[in-house]
């Protein structure tokens, strides 16, 4: 009897992209340029200096004190009060720097692997100045709307976040799950600046290459025949950024479809994120918060929507106001002024001179 072998679904779709990668190479070459492109002029300049302040803030033991007002939050969603610096640098930089952040806090021993994977549905998230000013004010030329899925996507995130962390630490504590119940130290020291430079351009290069990735496979299925009245849907599905640029576009509805693409933030953004974190953690709480904060989010947003005034256009001789397309330097610049807050923290533990040394 001859046995037929169940192809898997994955292999099944790696085929299917290699095909049509041979088969369209001026759409995948178009796509990919354009990815590098944005990764040239947008994502590096704005997001390296950033990854590599909060690698070089995680290394810094004074970090615990800036985020004691997240303590409690840390605590219930994954049992250790010390991961609100943590917590911080997730909600102000994103969904790469909450990654880069929890890998950091659970190789330094700050987390167990059942508590780093808690956290994740909390700190994964997309950075507030990119829903504000990009999809707010650039794409959908509304600061109230702006306000209102800033609103929804961090209420949701922060409602979801703390359920799916205790949901996953009670199914860690039964007898069936391992797993030591203290972090186990992975690190002997602290890494220096240079070791910390060298992890975040390790990092912005995994980064970059998955853009490009997803850059090329959005330009192919962009020329396929047929999804066309779709595509919209699955730029959001593919990439959060391309995303919510096209469903912003859409006659009606335009602000729920891109709340929805930021809620669930893409092949794309998950990909970067399971790149970013060490291999012995899952992301099957934070996908299954994504399921959870799709829905909250936008009644949450129904009802932001609501309570928010209604902007009312005035006429005006002014020529429009031009805003960069950017959404990197209020969060950055926000981590460097923390950087020398911690600086001259460390200048003042400095003993004077003529002092006696103790």
């Amino acid at each position: 009897m001859i046995q037929v072998r169940r192809i898997h679904p994955l292999l099944l779709l790696q085929a299917v992209l290699l095909l049509l990668l041979f088969c369209m190479p001026e759409a995948a070459l178009r796509g990919a340029s354009a990815a590098l492109h944005s990764c040239a002029g947008q994502i590096i300049p704005a997001l390296f200096p950033f990854l590599l302040l909060c690698e070089w803030l995680t290394a810094n033991p004074d970090l615990d004190r800036l985020g004691r007002p997240l303590a409690l939050i840390a605590q219930f969603a994954c049992g250790q009060r010390s991961c609100g610096s943590t917590l911080l640098l997730g909600w102000l930089g994103g969904f790469a720097a909450g990654a880069q952040a929890i890998g950091g806090a659970y190789r330094r021993g700050q987390l167990t692997v059942r508590q780093a994977e808690a956290l994740l549905p909390l700190c994964i998230t997309v950075s507030p100045a990119f829903i504000f000013v990009t999809v707010g004010q650039l794409m959908l030329n509304s600061r109230r709307l702006g306000l209102a899925l800033l609103g929804a996507i961090f209420g949701s995130n922060l409602l979801c976040g703390l359920l799916a962390g205790r949901w996953w630490l009670r199914r860690a504590a039964a007898p069936a799950a391992g797993g030591s119940p203290t972090p186990a130290s992975h690190t002997s020291s602290s890494p220096g600046f240079s070791a910390c430079a060298a992890r975040a351009a390790q990092s912005m290069l995994t980064i970059c290459a998955l853009v490009v990735f997803f850059g090329a496979v959005n330009g192919i299925l962009a020329q396929l025949p047929g999804l066309h009245r779709f595509y919209g849907l699955i730029c959001a599905l593919l990439e959060v950024t391309n995303g919510c640029l096209q469903l912003s576009r859409l006659p009606a509805g335009r602000v729920f479809a891109c709340c929805g693409a930021l809620s669930w933030l893409g092949l794309s953004a998950l990909a970067q994120v399971r790149a970013l974190l060490p291999g012995e953690l899952c992301l099957k709480p934070l996908l299954l918060a994504r399921l959870l904060h799709l829905p909250c989010s936008l009644l949450l947003l129904h009802f932001l929507l609501r309570l928010l005034p209604a902007e009312t256009p005035a006429f005006s001789s002014l020529a429009p106001q031009v805003i960069p397309i950017t959404h990197g330097k209020p969060d950055a610049a926000f981590v460097l002024f923390l950087l020398c807050c911690l600086a001259l923290s460390q200048l003042e533990r400095l003993p004077k001179a003529g002092s006696p040394k103790p």
